[in-house]
């Protein structure tokens, strides 16, 4: 069963955690490159949103 769709209050600046791994917790990036595309693509979306991340 899916999960239940997180709730969204746009102008309320609610923190949201944000995990990324695959199905049953499978590898998600194989490749490093793979991650770095990924990563880059994060770092586009969070520039271009009011968001921000925290890099581990």
């Amino acid at each position: 069963m899916a999960r239940l769709p997180r709730l969204n209050l746009p102008n309320a600046n609610v923190p949201q955690h944000i995990v990324q791994r695959g199905s049953n917790r499978q590898v998600t990036f194989v490749e490093a490159d793979d991650y770095v595309v990924y990563l880059e693509k994060l770092k586009l979306q969070t520039n271009s949103t009011p968001t921000s991340t925290i890099d581990q």
